[in-house]
């Protein structure tokens, strides 16, 4: 899946102590992770102090995002911003910075990397690969995307919304002894207004920019205030990735990687890869992706965002007696099944009835599970294995060796490799149905859970049941109930799906009429 470099553009916020924001952009340059100018989630002040200090909470939305939720475009500007703000009030994501950290020295180039604290499944965020970087000859055009200040709509009684500015620029990479900025003359797309003579760039710093051949060249980080509005400093990325091992980091987090020093010229490439990874393990991977989250969280979502899972989550000591009853409650908190299972120590029990969505509270942690091992980050992370426990039979079976015949039948996966991955740890066993394992078997089912877990101690994993006590199994650390779905986000998802339901029968019934016309060309 292709995404277009300009759906990749973010609009960054960061929230201040006194209530402002301060505001940039950004550009989604990997998965799950946002590039920008470090002064935009600091300040300007921050950059001459000798270590990063804490900062404040940070959210972004992707312009893929708002183009994704689409039906705002209108010839009025301001009933455009007004409809685009309602839809996209719901965009904004939390992010944390990842490079540099909090302590760090203040980098010599201003560049920042911010990554997203929690996975969505809908979105590019699992889909884009690292661009490559381009070097600036004197001159070379360069087109950046971003929010300056001066772009901003009136919505009205919703506020201000920024809207996304073309600028072009041509680089000017004169060398620079003491400076790691290179400047860039705006051939278009500066404010005209005098007001805005200046500052009429704040918004836009964090913007990337790419040549005619897609190739990014570099970051906006300020403009050159005694020229007006007609000059930009570009930290330029080649320069970056020549920075030396203080940089090393920003490298291989960010998966960027310059194309005139590999020969190869493979694609992609990202640094963030260890060279030894398992072949076996990363085409096991690309299974599970193609077949249970493309084959079937992204089929069941149809698009939409997830409906929230609703429940309560425990740790293994809490009280446990009140939870997962099934009631039909509208006040139980949404809960992040990808939050509860790391916060569990990677050994979850999610319970519920039929229905509530156990299995998809599975496959929402096995796709982030896919997305943290395709990034290498951690490079140890390891890779979600699903097993659907009905086809188990414990009195007959051990678990290890039903392991074994399933990820041969499904992968054909050697006895010997998915040996290796079950004693080294680099799979997550995801186990559904432990109900569907027949009543009489039920008690040599954990028997045998139990035993496997005991052989096998450093594979992380999951277990999803309608009944059952955390204490039966004691490795689990902790349960993630699953009450019911509330009935508000029932039949919002509902008007969601019957408006996509709608176009869909109308396209089929206009595809009927055509075909029993014979096309339209010429019918009878």
């Amino acid at each position: 899946m292709s995404i277009p470099l300009d759906h990749r553009v973010a609009d960054v916020r960061v929230l201040l102590p006194d209530g402002r924001e301060r505001r940039g952009t950004g550009f989604l340059v990997s998965p799950g992770r946002i590039l920008t100018a470090l002064h935009v989630i600091t300040g300007e002040a921050a950059l001459h102090q000798p270590a990063l200090g804490p900062v404040g909470g940070i959210e972004v939305r992707l312009i893929g995002d708002l183009v994704r939720e689409g039906g705002s475009a209108h010839v009025d500007p301001k009933r455009a911003a007004v409809e685009m703000a309602e839809r996209s009030r719901k965009s904004w994501r939390s992010v944390k910075l990842i490079w540099p950290e909090v302590g760090d020295p203040i980098p010599r180039f201003e560049v920042a990397l911010l990554e997203f604290t929690e996975f969505s499944s809908t979105g590019p965020l699992p889909f884009v690969v690292p661009p490559l970087v381009g070097t600036a000859k004197d001159g070379t055009p360069i087109r950046a995307l971003g929010f300056p200040r001066w772009s901003e709509l009136d919505a009205g009684k919703v506020g201000k919304l920024l809207e996304p500015h073309v600028v072009h620029v041509a680089a000017k990479p004169a060398p620079q002894l003491y400076s790691p900025f290179t400047e860039a003359k705006v051939l278009s797309g500066a404010p005209i207004d005098d007001k805005f003579a200046g500052t009429g760039w704040e918004g836009l710093s964090g913007s990337v920019a790419f040549d005619d051949e897609g190739r990014l060249v570099g970051i906006v980080s300020s403009a050159k205030r005694s020229s007006g509005n007609d000059v930009l400093k570009l930290t330029l990325m080649s320069n970056v990735l020549d920075g030396g091992a203080d940089i090393a980091d920003f490298a291989k987090l960010s998966g960027l990687w310059d194309p005139s020093r590999i020969a190869a010229r493979t694609w992609p490439v990202p640094l963030a890869l260890p060279s030894n990874r398992d072949a076996d393990l990363e085409q096991f991977v690309q299974y599970v992706r193609a077949n249970w989250i493309s084959g079937v969280l992204s089929e069941s979502l149809d698009g939409d965002k997830p409906l929230p899972i609703r429940g309560h989550f425990e740790q293994k000591d809490a009280d446990l007696d009140e939870l997962g009853s099934g009631s039909l409650r509208a006040d139980l908190p949404a809960i992040d099944p990808v939050a509860a299972f790391l916060d569990s120590g990677r050994a979850l029990f999610i319970r519920g009835r039929a229905g509530v969505g156990k299995s998809h509270a599975l496959m929402r942690i096995a796709e982030f599970l896919c997305w943290r091992y395709e990034v290498g980050r951690p490079a140890s992370e390891p890779a979600p294995a699903i097993f659907l426990l009905k086809t188990w039979r414990p009195r007959s079976q051990d678990l290890v060796d039903w392991i074994h015949g399933e990820l041969e039948r499904s992968n054909r996966i050697r006895r010997d490799v998915s040996e290796r991955w079950l004693l080294e740890g680099r799979v997550t066993l995801l186990f559904d149905g432990l109900d569907e394992i027949d009543e009489a078997e039920r008690a040599e089912a954990l028997k045998g859970i139990n035993h496997f877990l005991e052989e096998f101690p450093k594979p992380d994993f999951i277990i999803c049941g309608r009944t059952g006590e955390i204490q039966e199994i004691p490795r689990l650390g902790a349960l993630l109930a699953i009450d019911t779905f509330d009935p508000q986000d029932v039949r919002d998802h509902a008007e969601k799906v019957s408006e996509t339901l709608g176009r869909h029968l109308e396209e089929s019934a206009i595809l009927l009429k055509l075909a029993r016309s014979g096309g339209g060309g010429g019918g009878s």
